[in-house]
């Protein structure tokens, strides 16, 4: 029984790069989004950098949701096993969160929105950043960070140097 958990082990161990990136694109495709980078590097289980790391939404032809020259992430492990991604740590630098929604088109809505009317929009531009924030984590470091949004009314840019963010283990 022993040999038979060592070997399991070992074989989650030595495929856990593509084991790790499959489940995460897979669950970013069941939200509706594209994931794509450059290069993955893991560390040990739960440690994952991403370079040139970009997010879009499967639906919307333009502008990218989410990009990052580099992004670490400390994953933890056994939330993720049961369907929930859930970070430790989280660590960006130079990133942009581009949020765009005009003309019926949206790069950042990736569930069912019903009637398209000004209140709607809202409310569901609110539930789905509010969406987005609930996955950082207690303990993360951001540097270069810019965020914008884009309507048919309003366009605004946000520019974040550096954030850090602490819990006492870090």
């Amino acid at each position: 029984m022993f040999v038979v958990l060592l070997c399991i082990t070992s074989v989650l161990f030595i495929f856990r790069k593509e084991i790790i990136s499959s489940q995460l694109i897979n669950k970013l495709r069941k939200k509706g989004l594209d994931l794509s980078y450059s290069n993955l590097n893991i560390d040990g289980f739960d440690k994952l950098k991403f370079e040139n790391l970009l997010i879009k939404n499967s639906g919307y032809s333009g502008d990218y949701l989410f990009k990052s020259e580099i992004v670490e992430l400390d994953i933890n492990i056994w939330k993720s096993v049961f369907g929930t991604i859930s970070f430790n740590d989280l660590k960006i630098g130079n990133s942009s969160l581009h949020l765009v929604d005009s003309s019926n088109i949206s790069n950042y809505k990736t569930y069912g929105e019903g009637n398209s009317t000004a209140k709607n929009q809202k409310k569901s531009f609110t539930q789905t950043f509010n969406y987005y924030l609930s996955f950082l984590p207690e303990n993360m470091v951001i540097d270069n960070f810019e965020f914008s949004f884009k309507d048919s009314i309003v366009c605004q840019k946000m520019k974040v140097l550096h954030v850090r963010k602490m819990n006492d283990s870090f």
